[in-house]
């Protein structure tokens, strides 16, 4: 069994996250853009669940966008690129392979209450 690097935990209910991939259909057509929604059903520094009834398959290189609160439209977003490295029948999930961490803590602590600050170039 795998031993987790990690930790990850449940967020709020009501995130949500948009994967997108290309897929190649035909190759004399080239690819198509796929967009799948889900909810996120746990989240941490290396990876997400996605709960979703689309199966993405494993290896598949994905554009994220978590929305932490899809009601408020200027809660916190956070833009990541990952790899699906399990597919589910309830889900897949998601290996990050590029995220900002300093952003997805103030993300977070802004769900929990609290307010970010925004990063400035000039001291």
């Amino acid at each position: 069994m795998e031993k987790r690097l990690a930790t990850r935990s449940e967020v709020c209910d009501r995130t949500e996250a948009r994967v997108r991939f290309k897929e190649v259909l035909d190759p004399r057509l080239g690819s198509a853009e796929t967009v799948i929604r889900g909810r996120v059903d746990n989240l941490g520094s290396k990876g997400l669940f996605l709960k979703t009834a689309q199966p993405i398959p494993a290896g598949r290189e994905l554009e994220i966008r978590i929305v932490f609160d899809p009601q408020n439209p200027s809660g916190p977003v956070l833009t990541a690129k990952g790899e699906v490295i399990r597919t589910e029948e309830r889900g897949v999930a998601i290996r990050f392979t590029q995220i900002d961490l300093d952003r997805l803590g103030a993300c977070i602590f802004q769900v929990l209450g609290g307010e970010v600050e925004e990063k400035s170039a000039i001291s």
